[in-house]
């Protein structure tokens, strides 16, 4: 397994009053194109050591698609991942 850094972005937005709100959006780009395991090429599913690497190699037909066949394309190694999120905080503060 690799190390792999990615790069923040997003701002959180606050309110200062008694009862506080945070939203935070934020995306992350990664400089890794494994974070979906979806690169380069499909590789035979009879190849793997692990039953379950098998079996979640290839999840296309659960949904109706066809069996992949190996060396058919799987993703641009070219284009890295990245991912979205987005927070909300909601806190009362009490006072005795």
């Amino acid at each position: 397994m690799s190390d792999s850094h990615s790069l923040r972005f997003g701002h959180p937005v606050q309110n200062r009053a008694k009862h506080k709100h945070c939203i935070e959006g934020g995306y992350r780009k990664t400089f890794t194109d494994y974070l979906d395991d979806v690169s380069t090429v499909h590789h035979d599913a009879s190849k793997f050591s692990s039953p379950l690497a098998a079996a979640l190699s290839d999840r296309g037909p659960e949904v109706g698609y066809p069996l992949s066949v190996e060396g058919w394309i799987r993703g641009n190694p070219k284009t890295k991942d990245g991912y979205m999120l987005l927070s909300v905080k909601l806190r009362n503060n009490y006072r005795p």
